[in-house]
């Protein structure tokens, strides 16, 4: 489980509902495709580091840009940034082609939206 800032992700098969900034048309021309410039503000999400790394588990962040279609999937999924580089690239992905977003809209009607940054912060999960 994922927890986020704003909702909490579920990482196997799970939906995030997150809301895309709107962003202007010029009224009475339908948009098919639009560029936004939209940074979403980080999740975090915890993991289960083995007990024997101990001091040395892994902290990281991970942005990834997409597109989100007219039903609200992710498309088009590409790594933008990320520390340690490639050591939590794939989850990300995985995570990020679960997630479910508003899409966006134009005089009404949702369109292909892309120009959309997400960073997820990995950090292990606290042991008490």
């Amino acid at each position: 489980m994922i927890q986020s800032t704003e909702k909490t992700f579920l990482a196997a098969g799970g939906v995030a509902a997150l809301t895309l900034a709107a962003a202007t048309a010029r009224a009475g021309s339908p948009a098919p495709h639009v560029m936004l410039n939209i940074t979403r503000p980080p999740v975090t999400q915890t993991y289960d580091a083995p007990e024997d790394v101990g001091h040395h588990r892994l902290t990281g962040r991970v942005t990834v840009r997409f597109c989100v279609d007219p039903e609200g999937k992710t498309e088009q999924l590409k790594v933008a940034k990320s520390r340690p580089p490639g050591e939590f690239d794939d989850t990300a992905l995985a995570l990020m082609r679960t997630a479910m977003f508003k899409p966006h809209r134009v005089n009404g009607q949702a369109v292909f939206a892309c120009g959309i940054r997400q960073t997820i912060i990995f950090k292990p999960a606290s042991r008490h």
